[in-house]
């Protein structure tokens, strides 16, 4: 009794890490002519996400290998594969996950976007496409966008994140949960020193090299993380 009891308590760790965490989403860290791979991790225990590398431990597991719709985990019960709730597996069968995301606001709205969880939101790819291009062809509409992020700069006059105040495309900004006054200090674990980053990120996401976005937003002076996933 006692040894079945024994091996209850070493097997229980491995059993939790290897179901506690859900891939929220990838992307990659350009830089200096390479990219690196990070995982957008949410953790079941900690009620939190973490942003990842290749070779990075949470806890008693380690992150294996990261790829575009899926990550490696090495945990003290061996490897597994965890997948994006929209990816298709090497078999093609698209695996279901037990925490699928249910809209809490009844439906998309016209950027293909829906709020799933509090601070969580899921976007089509095709509808934010549309919307990008419409923006590209009306550029005044383009610099609004750009002209509501305005920057936040400390003492040394360095920028510590941009600042909401709208100037224009305020449907798009409620869409995404920002609002009047909150300041976005990092995307994806960057922090936003400069709009070349934001950029960037808008690049990777046009190449479709990207399919998660973490915001770190700053409210009323409380940090928040604001998740976004990108589907098909």
């Amino acid at each position: 009794m006692q040894a079945s009891q024994e091996k209850s308590k070493r097997v229980a760790p491995g059993f939790v890490s290897a179901e506690r965490f859900r891939l929220a989403g990838t992307f990659s860290i350009e830089g200096l002519g390479t990219s690196q791979p990070k995982a957008i991790l949410d953790d079941a225990v900690k009620h939190d996400q973490f942003i990842v590398a290749e070779g990075e431990q949470l806890d008693d597991v380690t992150i294996k290998k990261i790829f575009y719709d899926h990550v490696v985990l090495e945990t003290p019960m061996g490897s597994r594969d965890i997948w994006m709730e929209f990816a298709q597996s090497h078999t093609g069968i698209v695996e279901a996950v037990s925490n699928q995301f249910v809209s809490t606001t009844g439906g998309t709205n016209k950027f293909g976007c829906a709020k799933v969880q509090e601070n969580r939101w899921q976007f089509s790819r095709k509808p934010l496409l549309d919307y990008y291009q419409a923006l590209l062809d009306e550029p005044d509409r383009m610099v609004a966008v750009f002209d509501t992020m305005k920057p936040v700069r400390d003492e040394q006059n360095k920028i510590t994140g941009y600042v909401v105040g709208l100037e224009g495309e305020k449907d798009f900004f409620d869409a995404v949960g920002l609002q009047q006054g909150d300041i976005v200090r990092s995307v994806n674990s960057v922090a936003m020193t400069n709009r070349r980053r934001a950029e960037s990120f808008i690049d990777q996401f046009l190449k479709d090299k990207l399919n998660a976005v973490v915001l770190e937003v700053e409210r009323d002076g409380k940090m928040t993380k604001q998740v976004y996933q990108m589907q098909p």
